[in-house]
């Protein structure tokens, strides 16, 4: 995917994708090393299957959601595999770098668009100062929209130990839990 002269790196968004790029990356290592197939083949497959499986339960949890309401705001475009993967709109305040400035007729627009879509639910991410999120909430309340901070999303690092979204398949199953219960 690539936007603003730039494509989105985040394909680990995409469960599918990211299976088929677990594969290749087991197929290299087993070139380079091929005294350790045995055990780079048990851990792909284990990975695999893991990864289909929560792209089965995501699509699931999905499909239970209106599609009108499968509109995804979030602090900078990391979620565009996601949203075509689950039938998302995806918006994000920043472009695919997180260290793009934020203009105050994007936010306008953006809030334009949410009050139209009645969307109440904007995402800040663990890699992205939270200070866009909060311009978008206080543009939009002074407007009479009420919008809320969502649960924060792992999009560019994975969570802190023991967070539960500290591992690939952890960040996955987080960021689709948080993602369903603010659509809601």
């Amino acid at each position: 995917i690539c936007l603003e002269q730039a494509c989105d790196p985040h394909i680990w968004m995409d469960p599918q994708r990211w299976a088929v790029v677990v594969e290749a990356l087991a197929d290299e290592l087993i070139l380079i090393w091929p005294e350790l197939s045995d055990s780079v083949q048990y851990r792909r497959d284990a990975v695999v299957a893991q990864l289909l499986q929560i792209d089965r339960e995501t699509e699931a949890m999905i499909d239970a959601l209106p599609p009108e309401r499968r509109v995804l705001v979030t602090a900078h475009d990391a979620f565009g595999y996601f949203g075509q993967r689950y039938g998302f709109r995806v918006l994000g305040i920043q472009g695919l770098s997180t260290a793009s400035e934020v203009g105050l007729q994007h936010i306008n627009a953006l809030i334009d668009t949410l009050i139209e879509a009645e969307i109440y639910t904007v995402y800040p991410e663990s890699s992205v100062s939270s200070r866009a999120v909060q311009a978008l909430i206080d543009g939009a309340r002074a407007r009479g929209h009420a919008l809320r901070m969502g649960e924060q999303l792992y999009s560019d690092a994975l969570g802190p130990l023991d967070s539960g979204a500290d591992t690939v398949a952890g960040m996955l199953r987080h960021n689709r839990d948080a993602i369903v219960v603010g659509v809601e």
